[in-house]
């Protein structure tokens, strides 16, 4: 029987029509719409839940009872004709089938793929990723491994002796399936294809099916159905007039499609910029289109799925609820990055990857039930790591991070027994199951719905990996059995339950079979609309070509006929293209939004190269309810009694800001430093210069010699990295201790000449303030008595004639001054108060200090400019403007004025998310270390 072409016509969507054909082509008899002999294949589950439900409505207009057909994808075709001879190795079974034959493998068969490289247990995990993946795109088109090494394009040709042992390797993988009773599905299908006479019947009389393109094994399955007396009939979403466009299978022919012209008007178009202003866009687009009355009535098509995290945050901030229907990887679920912190810290060990570990929620939740005597563990190991920047965990962490090694012990008595020993996969797998039920209990009613969902996926893996069969699964570490875990999960989305209220985002080959009135296209752009694929290592796209398989030209060509055919639907369609991604790279218009009549392709790349953005305008910083920039306020802040001296900067550059670090007490939590940061590198500085203080201060006298100086900070230095960060020590680090050497080595000089001037040291580091430990208590701010000032002067010198002087320590590699830090010389603003209420720290311990007295010892990267820096110009009248911008700060402190300053800049921004901003690069500025 041959089989036919339904051409369903235009102006109406596609599954409505398929309905219609379906009534008449098995019509409704004796009060009964039997499609029971009927077998639909669609090519996504989505378009089978609309099929039947549209099925069902017209069952119920004509008022007869119905009983529905099978529907299947075409991935489930050959399932429902075959019964499996020997079970389908399960995703865990297959990879491990690979693994062992890999393990197994000559030097001569691993050379052509791995190269010179010694192998490891990873780099071998990784190439049976790659062959599992091209056996199964290869079987699915009724390829083998021999059948690429036999065809012209690699008979000869340096890839020969790659394919001839991929070859190889594929012939005792299958051997190695069929030793434990295993059996991949395609090579079933492609034996019953060589064997047709094998075929037992079916009792499906009819098979229709809808897709633009089919691969090789697909089309001699439906021949070979069709040969066997099945009415298979191939629904074409287009006219019988263009019977041409399509071959025999009813898909697509790329030679008819590639320079066919889209029938796209401009009113149909929306050229925006960046990724926010395309959910701009769609969001006015909801609101402005007649059509749309309720949230079915559109549906938002999103090709590209790097739009999509973005597109589920923004759209709900604007009161349009989205429901993802293709749902979230499984591997960016909470539980899989958990998965994948303790694979890294098993695999590589170091003291750094021990923090995202600590940082997961369900590892902070379970430690909290453990023996720990610390607040947070988070923010103690994240102190530890800055002070001592370990390369490993030593056995016995410094005495004064005692309390954290106890928070964190049952942890790592865990992992560490773990880290090396190489156990059989069945007993691994139920060892971690048990290590992540123990996580997980104390959290386990509070995780989310993605949590549960990755978790039955996990431990499903996790029992396909203890059930494995014996010949595959050998032995493993745990880190390896992490990975091959999250390398099965890597194509399982979970999705999440809709709400009815919400407006669908599916992707781009859902569109076509979606049936609101409204679809709004976003992400139109060359490589995700069409997809191609270029630079593929193994099946590059003219090998594709010449094999047979879905090459670019194919995909063009599917996604041509896709567009036209959602555009002669009859529905209203806009297709929003960007011109720049998410880091501000721009991107190319897709090349079927370009495809016109050669007499409209000029205007049409002007039109979306050169015309301004159509986005909507975003409301003003901060103005409105509502506004997108506005940032969040609290409804009510603790008072503030004290400030430091050095906050008041922070008030200055962005109220905002100041309140989310010194009132609410924010903080951020960031990734483990890989060298030491400018204010641990600087506090490191202090302490040197802190120490050698104290010794000058007990010898009574200062040091003379710029030699005796150096040798004396270089004991002191030694002494403080040896005792804070022992012998594991990163190499970027050890560099930053010879840095710091050296700057002290320049600093020597300076120190000898302020000496020789008759200048000696009173105090270090003078601490100001009501908590335990401070020196003193914290100060008066002259006409302020609402606030107490707070504050550390780095030393306070002493001279027989000019008095007291106040020094603060800076580290930065540019040192730019006391007074260009403070105060700008061109308007006058002032940038920092530190100095100048310096004044008022020392008057609390009865120390006056002069204008010209309060300095800074800088220690740039260019030590040659080494100095003590004098402010020159200041007198008390400045001072004295100082404070009172000191107090006005202090009165709209306590009149809750904390309004973002639209204006902020800065090198980098810990707030740009709540703010709303990102990051400005910006001549560097001084560091308050």
């Amino acid at each position: 029987m041959p089989l036919e072409r339904v051409f369903l016509g235009t102006g109406r969507h596609c599954l409505h029509a398929v309905a219609e054909h379906l009534l008449h082509r098995r019509p409704h008899g004796s009060g009964e719409w039997n499609l029971e002999e009927l077998l639909l294949v669609l090519p996504s589950a989505r378009a089978m839940r609309r099929l039947g439900s549209l099925l069902l409505q017209r069952a119920s207009e004509q008022g007869v009872l119905y009983v529905p057909p099978t529907m299947t994808t075409p991935g489930g075709l050959p399932s429902a004709f075959l019964a499996p001879r020997l079970p389908r190795p399960d995703p865990i079974s297959d990879r491990l089938s690979w693994i062992q034959v890999l393990r197994d493998a000559s030097r001569v068969d691993l050379k052509p793929l791995l190269g010179e490289d010694e192998q490891s247990e990873a780099s071998l995990e990784e190439l049976a990723r790659r062959l599992s993946n091209l056996s199964r795109e290869l079987g699915g088109a009724g390829l083998q491994f021999e059948d690429v090494l036999k065809s012209d394009a690699i008979t000869g040709s340096f890839e020969e002796d790659r394919w001839a042992a991929m070859h190889r390797l594929q012939v005792t993988r299958t051997d190695l399936l069929a030793r434990c009773g295993l059996e991949e599905q395609d090579l079933a299908v492609q034996q019953l294809l060589l064997e047709p006479g094998s075929f037992q019947g079916t009792r499906f009389q009819q098979l229709g099916y809808i897709s633009a393109d089919l691969n090789a094994l697909q089309r001699g399955f439906l021949d070979l159905l069709s040969s066997h007396g099945v009415d298979v009939f191939s629904m074409i979403h287009a006219d019988e007039s263009q019977s041409d466009l399509f071959d025999d299978h009813g898909c697509v022919m790329p030679e008819h499609w590639m320079h066919r012209a889209m029938p796209i008007d401009e009113q149909m178009l929306r050229i925006v910029d960046g990724p926010g202003e395309q959910a701009l866009t769609v969001i006015e687009l909801l609101g402005s289109l007649e059509e749309v009355d309720t949230v079915d009535c559109a549906t938002i098509g999103v090709p590209d799925p790097d739009l999509l995290p973005g597109f589920s945050r923004l759209l709900p901030s604007w009161g349009v609820p989205v429901h993802d229907h293709v749902g979230k990887p499984a591997g960016r679920s909470s539980l899989c990055r958990l998965l994948v912190a303790v694979e890294k810290y098993l695999a590589h060990g170091t003291a750094s990857d021990l923090s995202p570990l600590l940082r997961h929620p369900i590892i902070e939740a379970w430690l909290a039930t453990g023996p720990g005597v610390i607040e947070d563990p988070i923010d103690a190991y994240a102190d530890y790591l800055e002070e001592c920047v370990p390369l490993e965990l030593p056995t016995f962490l410094p005495d004064r991070h005692r309390d954290l090694a106890i928070a964190i012990r049952p942890l790592l008595q865990q992992l560490h027994p773990m880290r090396h020993a190489v156990e059989s996969v069945s007993d691994r797998a139920e060892l971690l199951r048990g290590l992540l039920e123990s996580w997980l209990t104390p959290s386990f009613e509070s995780l989310s719905e993605e949590d549960h969902a990755a978790c039955e996926l996990i431990i499903e893996r996790l029992g396909q990996l203890a059930q494995a069969p014996p010949e595959i699964a050998g032995s493993m570490s745990a880190a390896g059995m992490l990975r091959l875990i999250l390398s099965s999960l890597e194509t399982s989305n979970i999705r999440s339950t809709r709400d009815e209220n919400s407006v669908e985002l599916i992707g781009w080959l859902d569109c076509h079979l979606d049936d609101a009135p409204v679809l709004l296209v976003s992400g139109c752009n060359e490589g995700v609309l069409p997809r191609s694929i270029n630079a593929d290592p193994f099946l590059p796209n003219e090998l594709r070509r010449s094999l047979g398989l879905v090459d670019n030209d194919r995909r063009y060509a599917r996604d041509a006929f896709l567009m036209e055919a959602i555009i002669k639907s009859g529905r209203t369609v806009r297709f929003i293209l960007g011109r720049q991604g998410s880091e501000g790279d721009p991107l190319k218009p897709s090349r079927l939004l370009l495809a016109s009549d050669d007499d409209q392709i000029a205007p049409r790349v002007l039109l979306v190269s050169k015309s301004p953005s159509s986005a909507p305008v975003l409301p003003a910083h901060g103005s409105g309810d509502g506004g997108f920039l506005k940032c969040p306020m609290p409804t009510s802040t603790p008072a503030v009694q004290r400030m430091s001296v050095t906050s008041f900067r922070s008030y200055i550059a962005c109220p905002y800001r100041y309140m989310l670090r010194y009132v609410l007490r924010l903080r951020t939590r960031e990734d483990p430093p890989s060298e030491l940061e400018g204010g641990a590198f600087g506090t490191l500085a202090h302490d040197v210069l802190e120490q050698f203080g104290r010794q000058e201060i007990d010898l009574q006298s200062p040091y003379l010699d710029a030699a005796i100086v150096k040798k004396e900070l270089d004991s002191i230095l030694d002494g403080l990295i040896h005792d804070r960060l022992g012998r594991s020590i990163l190499p970027s680090v050890r560099l930053q201790f010879e840095t710091l050497r050296r700057r002290l080595h320049a600093y020597a000089p300076v120190h000898v000449a302020e000496a020789e001037a008759g200048w000696k040291i009173h105090a270090v580091e003078k601490s100001f303030g009501d908590r335990k430990g401070n020196d003193h208590p914290a100060a008066a701010l002259p006409g302020e008595p609402r606030i107490r000032l707070t504050g550390k002067i780095d030393r306070i010198d002493e001279h027989p004639e000019h008095g007291y002087r106040a020094i603060d320590f800076k580290t930065s590699d540019k040192g730019k001054g006391v007074e260009s830090v403070h105060r700008s010389s061109k308007t006058g603003r002032w940038h920092d108060l530190q100095m100048p209420l310096y004044r008022h720290l020392m008057a609390s311990i009865a120390l006056h200090v002069e204008p010209a007295n309060l300095c800074f010892i800088e220690l740039p990267a260019k030590m040659d400019r080494t100095r003590l820096d004098r402010p020159k110009k200041w007198n008390d009248d400045i001072l004295l403007a100082a404070d009172d911008v000191a107090r006005q700060i202090v009165s709209d402190i306590m009149e809750a004025k904390f309004e973002p300053n639209p204006d902020f800049k800065a090198h980098w921004d810990d707030w740009a998310w709540i703010c709303g901003t990102g990051v400005i690069e910006l001549e560097e500025e001084e560091a308050d270390s």
